[in-house]
C-alpha cells in the first residue's frame, strides 16, 4: 500500500489507507522568470517618482519574497510606500511587518484597512459596485500589485485586480463585489462571464495604468513564472499557466474525499479553509463524506463567520441576497456544501465545542477522523493533497 502525505500546517499526516490521489497532470509549461517581470515593470516606471507597491497579506502566498529583492535595486531613487493588501481581513502580525520591512527598507510600509484607512471614491461599476480604493494607490505615479494566482472558488483565479480590489479597498467595495457570489456563473476557473471577476477588473479600470507581477502557482505551491504588465493581460497569461496546473480529471465523484488545504498558510484559519471545502467538495458524491485537513492555528478567522456559521441555512442564504456581509458570506459558502454532503469532519487543532458549532463534526487525528466516516466501508475514496488550489473535473 502506497502511503500518502497530507500537509497540516508545517507538518505531514500519513494516510493509512487506499486512496486514489488527486493530483494535476504534470505540467513542462514554464513561464518568464521573475528578473524578466522585474525588467517590465522597471521600463514601465522610469518616468514615475511616487510608486506605491501593493503586496500580499499573510494569509496568501509570499510572492513579494521572492519579487522584492530583484525589483527593490531598481526603485533605490524612488519614494516608495508598501501597501499590505488586506482587503476585510485582520492586520498582520509584527513579525510579517518586520520581514517586509527587511525586504525593501527604503519604503514605508502601511497596513491597509477597508474601514479607516484613507480611501477615495472614483465611480462606480457596471454592476453597481461603488469604487473606493486606498488613496495611496491612486496617488502614486505608478501603482504595482504583486501576488500570485491559482484556482478560486468563486473569482475564477486568484490575483491579479483581486490585490487592490479587495485588497486595498472600502468594506462597501468588496461588500458589493462579493455578494455577485449568488450568481451561478460566479465559480472557479473562470474569469470572462463570471460576474466577480468582470466586476474587479472594472473596478480596477479607475487604477489608471495600474502593473501586476503575478507568481502562476502549481497547486502544490511550485512556480510557473512570473506575468508582468497591465492586470487583465499579466493575470490572464498566468491564470492560462495555472488552471494548467489544477485541473485533475476524474471518472466520477468519490464516496469519501480527505482533503488537506495544503498545509499553512491556507490552513491558517477556518475562515480561509472553507476554500478547500468548497473545491474537494467538487470531489465527492452527492451525499457523501469529506474529511477536512486545517490546523486553523488562527482560530476561525472572522466573527462573522463564526457568529453566522452558527445560524440555520435558510438565515444565511436570505443574508446574501438581502443584506449582503463580509465575512458572514463564509457561512453560506460552507453552508451550501455542508447540506450536500452525509458528513464533513474536520481535524484541526479548533475545540471540539467550536467545530460542531461551525457545522463539521470534529476529530483530533486523521485516524479518528477515518473512524467516525467508517471509511473502511467506503467504496470509493480520494486523497486531495492540495485542496485548495486543485480542480477536480468529473469527466463522464
Amino acid at each position: 500500500m502506497a502511503l500518502t502525505k497530507l500537509a497540516y500546517g508545517n507538518t505531514m499526516l500519513t494516510l493509512p489507507i487506499d486512496a486514489e490521489v488527486l493530483l494535476s497532470p504534470p505540467t513542462s509549461a514554464v513561464g518568464p522568470s521573475v528578473e524578466d517581470a522585474v525588467q517590465i515593470v522597471v521600463q514601465a516606471c522610469i518616468e514615475a517618482h511616487r510608486i506605491t507597491l501593493a503586496v500580499p497579506d499573510p494569509t496568501r502566498p509570499a510572492v513579494h519574497t521572492q519579487a522584492l529583492p530583484v525589483l527593490m535595486p531598481y526603485l533605490a531613487a524612488k519614494k516608495l510606500t508598501i501597501v499590505i493588501a488586506t482587503g476585510a481581513h485582520s492586520a498582520p502580525h509584527a513579525e510579517y511587518l518586520a520581514e517586509l520591512q527587511q525586504l525593501a527598507p527604503q519604503a514605508r510600509v502601511v497596513v491597509h484597512d477597508c474601514d479607516l484607512s484613507p480611501l477615495t471614491r472614483i465611480g462606480t461599476t457596471r454592476k453597481g459596485t461603488p469604487v473606493d480604493i486606498s488613496s495611496l494607490v491612486l496617488e502614486a505615479d505608478f501603482a504595482l500589485g504583486i501576488g500570485s494566482v491559482a484556482i478560486h472558488p468563486f473569482a475564477g483565479f486568484s490575483g491579479g485586480p483581486k490585490v487592490f480590489v479587495p485588497g486595498c479597498a472600502s468594506r462597501t467595495t468588496i461588500t458589493a463585489n462579493h455578494s455577485l457570489l449568488v450568481q451561478k456563473e460566479a465559480g472557479p476557473a473562470l474569469l470572462h462571464g463570471n460576474p466577480i471577476y468582470d466586476d474587479l477588473i472594472n473596478a480596477t479600470e479607475f487604477v489608471k495604468g495600474a502593473f501586476i507581477i503575478n507568481e502562476a502557482l502549481s497547486p502544490e505551491g511550485k512556480s510557473l513564472g512570473y506575468f508582468a504588465g497591465p492586470i487583465e493581460v499579466a493575470h490572464g497569461a498566468a491564470a492560462k499557466l495555472a488552471l494548467q496546473a489544477a485541473a485533475a480529471n476524474i471518472d466520477e465523484p468519490y464516496d469519501l474525499v480527505v482533503a488537506s488545504c495544503g498545509g499553512y498558510p491556507r490552513d491558517i484559519n477556518l475562515y480561509q479553509a472553507v476554500k478547500a471545502l468548497d473545491m474537494a467538495s467538487l470531489a465527492c458524491a452527492k451525499g457523501g463524506k469529506l474529511i477536512l485537513l486545517a490546523e486553523c492555528r488562527e482560530g476561525i478567522g472572522s466573527a462573522l463567520y463564526e457568529k453566522w456559521a452558527k445560524k440555520p441555512f435558510a438565515e444565511q442564504e436570505q443574508m446574501v441576497t438581502t443584506s449582503f456581509k463580509v465575512g458572514a458570506h463564509k457561512a453560506y459558502l460552507a453552508g451550501r456544501i455542508l447540506k450536500k454532503l452525509q458528513q464533513a469532519v474536520l481535524v484541526s487543532e479548533l475545540a471540539a465545542e467550536t467545530v460542531r458549532a461551525m457545522g463539521f463534526t470534529p476529530a483530533e487525528t486523521l485516524e479518528e477522523a477515518l473512524e467516525l466516516t467508517n471509511a473502511n466501508e467506503c467504496t470509493r475514496i480520494a486523497a486531495i493533497p492540495f485542496g485548495t488550489t486543485t480542480l477536480p473535473i468529473v469527466c463522464r
